[in-house]
């Protein structure tokens, strides 16, 4: 497991303690998918907007960044072709 975890804190930049989390989670799930690296940034919104993202991510168990994340990809798959990709 350790060795595990150093591999894979080697391979995508996470520190040996979170890729030993990820390879446990492996481990007992049968799979994990480590997370792409993440980047805050800061965005203003109409406060009516931020309170019902709130309400539904607590209803949701979710996290704020989860949603904000999904509703953004799902918006660029939309766009034209060119304007998809990552990076």
């Amino acid at each position: 497991m350790a060795e595990a975890a150093r591999e894979l804190a080697r391979r995508h930049a996470v520190s040996e303690r979170q890729a030993r989390r990820y390879a446990e989670q492996a481990r007992d799930s049968g799979s994990r998918e480590v997370p792409k690296p993440k980047m805050v940034f800061t965005v203003k919104l109409p406060i009516d907007l931020v309170r019902r993202l709130r309400r539904y991510t607590k209803r949701d168990q979710r996290t704020l960044s989860s949603l904000v994340a999904q509703a953004l990809e799902e918006f660029l798959a939309r766009m034209p072709t060119g304007l998809r990709g990552g990076g």
